[in-house]
């Protein structure tokens, strides 16, 4: 196809959508779209545009005469902060830090313990045996 042929057909497609094939589509006042293409059907209308900000959404196309606006994800997220509070009373680091240290000199005590009973067992097992005939 040269390019005259391609202008005729685009002009025939334009009319064919703007006027239709009775020769008159009904245009839709602003805010409102098409409903039904009126070179298909004879039940045609116009419905009211989506307004994607009522429903807190991008708009991705805006509305026109021949199609509804295109709305996208959400745009407001509302996020609410709720405290918790404990049942005893806060710890600050200051405090953290003795507790910490408490704990670690106990389980230090609990081992040298520990290592003190199971040498004074040998020596009582050797001793022991040093003395059996």
């Amino acid at each position: 196809m040269d390019g005259l042929q391609v202008s005729i057909a685009c002009l025939l497609v334009k009319m064919t959508f703007v006027q239709g094939v009775a020769g008159s589509c009904p245009t839709c006042a602003r805010g409102f779209f098409l409903v039904k293409n009126c070179s298909k059907t004879v039940g045609i209308g116009c419905k009211d545009c989506t307004d994607c900000s009522a429903l807190h959404r991008d708009t991705l196309s805006e509305c026109t005469q021949w199609t509804d606006a295109v709305c996208g994800n959400q745009t407001v997220t509302t996020v609410t902060v709720t405290t918790v509070t404990t049942a005893g009373p806060p710890v600050f680091p200051g405090e953290m830090w003795i507790i910490l240290s408490v704990i670690s000199v106990s389980v230090f005590l609990v081992l040298v313990l520990a290592l003190v009973l199971s040498m004074l067992s040998q020596r009582y097992k050797q001793k022991k045996a040093l003395y059996l005939p």
